[in-house]
């Protein structure tokens, strides 16, 4: 299904309509009064199974997938198709531009006149979108088939935003390099728990957490570290955020050589470094306006440096030894993050402070 792009200025609602709302209180009385017989009866065991079945079957979730001509977006799509929750999608948004024309028509395609930011992108399809829970999905994302479910049952226990994790696949050695050092704290062989942050490449949350602060900043510039401005302003309501690496998905960008990683980090670590110094009542962070003198030595230590932090991520993390041949790129790609952050205190310190964040 095609719907227009529209404008900015548009309201993000948040009221489903009123048929599926009775549908889904019907569903939940029905849940409620289940629970209520099977602890009377203590058949708690059966209930459980029975349980799990009626959750799965509510739609209760919106997928949102910002696209830009996405190579894959009919895999993404794909992979959601055979969640083993898949009756509990409601519906799969895709905001922005497909020349691939890979888009199934069973999707609601809110496409724009002109490329937009994710950010834009997540806002519009959250303002479209109608269900409980919101799940935003990168249009490079692959879905391992219990993903969906996972991230329910987390949202079942209390968590009220939950994270997916990245599943390291070796077939490109620049694209695991990046998913390696880049999103090491989402990696899928790491421990569940909260984290200070989620990355959006699978981030799932209640509805009304998303109407807490408005969505995404869409002034931010794009260089990345949009989510982590989000889950600050988030955290800044006490909103926690808990990572589930069962829920895992396969990352395929398209960075396939030394340079466009070396691009991505670069601009991350330039905008992780505005981030962090904005949020410094959440981040703690130890960056100073003070520091931008000594940018042209980080500059210089920014190999040393990188080395030193893979070499402790290893001895630290068991399941990060079995990529040892990924080092030299993974020690690559974080050195180009230390030269982003550098870039943004030579940045503040030739007064274009704005361009990183520092100043709000």
């Amino acid at each position: 299904m095609l719907v227009s792009g529209h404008e900015p200025g548009y309201r993000v609602r948040f009221t489903p309509p009123r048929r599926k709302l009775f549908f889904e209180f019907t569903t939940l009385l029905v849940y409620l009064l289940l629970r209520d017989l099977a602890r009377q009866l203590r058949i708690k065991a059966g209930f459980g199974i029975l349980a799990g079945l009626i959750l799965r079957s509510i739609p209760m979730v919106s997928v949102v997938i910002p696209n830009l001509h996405s190579p894959i977006i009919d895999q993404v799509i794909a992979a959601l198709d055979r969640q083993t929750a898949r009756a509990a999608i409601d519906e799969i948004i895709v905001v922005g531009q497909d020349r691939y024309n890979r888009i199934p028509p069973h999707v609601t395609l809110l496409a724009t006149p002109r490329p937009i930011t994710a950010s834009a992108a997540r806002n519009r399809g959250v303002a479209h979108a109608t269900s409980r829970y919101i799940l935003l999905l990168d249009a490079d994302c692959i879905a391992a088939p219990e993903c969906v479910e996972r991230l329910l049952a987390c949202h079942r226990a209390g968590h009220r935003v939950v994270g997916a994790g990245i599943m390291p696949e070796t077939a490109d050695y620049w694209v695991t390099s990046d998913n390696l050092i880049g999103f090491f704290s989402a990696l899928a062989f790491l421990p569940a728990g909260t984290r200070p942050y989620l990355p959006s490449f699978a981030l799932s949350m209640e509805r009304s957490v998303y109407e807490t602060v408005g969505g995404f900043d869409e002034q931010l510039p794009v260089d990345g570290a949009d989510d982590q401005e989000f889950c600050y302003r988030l955290a800044r309501h006490g909103v926690r955020f808990y990572f589930e690496p069962a829920a895992h998905v396969f990352h395929r960008p398209q960075r396939a050589d030394a340079a466009s990683v070396w691009r991505h980090l670069q601009g991350y670590g330039r905008a992780h470094a505005g981030i962090q110094r904005r949020y410094r009542d959440v981040t703690n962070s130890r960056l100073r306006p003070q520091l931008a003198p000594l940018a042209i030595l980080l500059l210089a230590a920014a190999p040393f440096l990188a080395l030193f932090d893979l070499l402790r991520l290893v001895v630290a993390t068991s399941g990060l030894r079995r990529y040892w041949r990924f080092i030299p790129g993974m020690v690559w790609g974080r050195c180009a993050w230390y030269w982003g952050v550098a870039q943004a205190l030579q940045l503040y310190a030739a007064g274009r402070h704005e361009s990183v964040a520092w100043s709000r």
